[in-house]
């Protein structure tokens, strides 16, 4: 049990009768202890009136931010039913273990596991908010009311730093209102005649047979793994193992398959779920083996994350992590009850759909010019040197390019980046791109090469001198004629040459 593990950790095991006394003061602790987080129901609570009814399963965790949640909720088959699959309508979108509605139906009973999707890890839920939406039918005409009762000992609460919190529930009553009863007469008395006492014999003793007590059967267990969503190539990631049991456990076993071309193992944590052994193996490629056991003479009674897997994707595309599980297997993933039972009876793997990291640049440049109208527009193309990328751009006003998005193969290196615009020499600048947008500022171009060989001097004057007193390439300043200042600028670059 969970107190037994604390006491573990306080080092109260030296005499049992101490440990005794320990263990009571534990229990009184923890009856009186304020949940950090609350479960409750909403929705329409006279029965009499009710045909059909959408009751909501709230959270509110006051200032914890919250990853993951498995609720159990109990109701009287033979007053309700279920009449539409169960919707997770609040912020943990991703559906772990949803009960069916058939299975529901047949059990009186609505297990839900949620966990927070992969999209969403920036921004957990805290507060009041929705879990999920059950929807009810009213079963025949049912007499006296009925509830809707979550499961005590199969609850858990998990926030962002992988902590359990505890967790109050308030069960929800849908109550019958009494009827008006009609009054009738009542009958006159009639006197009776009392009957003359006779002696009761002595009844003969029999011996009391104390029954032998009925071993409460062990419930089924489930491993999962989660989240299934959008993972980023190159970008270590988390996947959790969760645990979702209703009977003490003592320990777990996980044997997880995946493929070593797709993604790589860099690192297995324990949650602390269990207080004594846990080991992790990843020697073998595309298999990785976890166990977790708890203290000796202790167990746990309620599930929750055991452990997190540290990933890192490496080829874009589908891959799933699942687990190596033959049902009453006990050599491969299994969940041991504390008579020694495996009660593992079902695993949900997690698919992983690996996408390209988004890799965008644009250039930025300035010209001579002093047209404020024409500003810093140019064209040409740009391009990596030693490499097959190339691109054509004309810039704005402001000298910004359109944006071109790259492979992400290109990022956290060192790359030369060539711009060549005609009447321009080419410039060359060094970038190490990175995820999201890059700016490839090429600053002032070097103007003179009129002919575009890549050296400014006499060739391009003469060229100028061609259009004194006209407009074109060789208006550097774009004020509509080539003159000197034209030539001011020109000669102010002899003899560069392209970078």
């Amino acid at each position: 049990m969970n107190f037994l593990k604390n006491l573990h950790g306080k080092k109260f095991y030296a005499l049992v009768f101490v440990g005794l006394i320990v263990i009571l003061t534990k229990i009184i602790n923890t009856s009186a202890q304020t949940p950090q987080a609350n479960l409750f129901i909403t929705g329409p609570n006279d029965l009499s009136t009710l045909t059909s009814g959408s009751y909501k399963i709230m959270l509110n965790s006051g200032s914890e931010l919250i990853g993951f949640v498995s609720v159990e909720i109990s109701f009287d088959k033979t007053k309700l039913s279920l009449s539409a699959p169960v919707a997770a309508t609040g912020p943990l979108k991703n559906q772990i273990i949803v009960t069916n509605v058939a299975d529901a139906n047949a059990n009186g009973v609505v297990t839900i596991v949620l966990g927070l999707s992969p999209a969403d890890v920036a921004n957990p839920p805290s507060g009041e908010f929705e879990l999920a939406t059950l929807e009810f039918n009213k079963t025949g005409t049912p007499s006296g009311g009925t509830s809707l009762t979550f499961n005590t000992q199969n609850f858990s609460v998990v926030n962002m730093a992988a902590q359990q919190l505890t967790v109050g529930s308030q069960n929800f009553d849908i109550s019958s209102p009494t009827p008006t009863l009609t009054p009738t007469n009542t009958p006159t008395f009639t006197p009776t005649v009392t009957p003359t006492q006779t002696e009761t014999p002595t009844p003969t003793p029999t011996a009391t047979v104390t029954p032998t007590p009925t071993p409460i059967a062990n419930q089924p267990a489930t491993l999962s793994l989660f989240p299934n969503g959008e993972f980023k190539i190159t970008k270590e990631s988390q996947v959790d193992l969760s645990l979702l049991i209703s009977s003490p456990i003592i320990g777990v076993d996980a044997v997880i398959n995946y493929d070593p071309l797709a993604v790589d193992i860099i690192n297995v944590s324990s949650s602390g779920l269990f207080s004594g052994n846990f080991i992790f193996n990843n020697s073998s490629p595309g298999i990785l083996r976890i166990s977790a056991t708890q203290t000796p003479q202790q167990s746990i009674n309620s599930g929750g994350i055991v452990a997190s897997i540290t990933v890192k994707p490496k080829i874009i595309g589908l891959t799933e992590l699942n687990f190596n599980f033959t049902l009453g297997d006990k050599s491969e993933s299994n969940v041991i009850a504390t008579n020694g039972e495996d009660i593992l009876q079902t695993t949900n793997g997690a698919i992983l759909d690996i996408l390209g990291l988004d890799v965008f640049a644009y250039l930025n440049l300035k010209t001579p010019s002093e047209n404020l109208a024409i500003g810093h527009v140019a064209s040409g193309s740009v391009e990596i040197v030693d490499d097959t990328w190339l691109q054509n751009f004309t810039t704005d006003n402001d000298g910004n390019s359109q944006t071109w998005q790259l492979d992400y193969t290109y990022l956290n290196s060192e790359l030369f980046f060539r711009l060549k615009s005609s009447g321009f020499l080419r410039r060359r600048i060094s970038q190490t791109l990175l995820e999201g947008t890059n700016v490839l500022n090429f600053g002032n171009l070097v103007a003179g090469d009129l002919n575009d060989d890549g050296i400014v001097n006499n060739i391009d004057v003469a060229i100028m001198y061609q259009n004194w007193f006209l407009t074109g390439p060789s208006d550097y300043n774009k004020d509509g004629i080539v003159n000197s200042y034209d030539f001011w600028i020109l000669v102010n670059n002899f003899f560069r040459e392209d970078e």
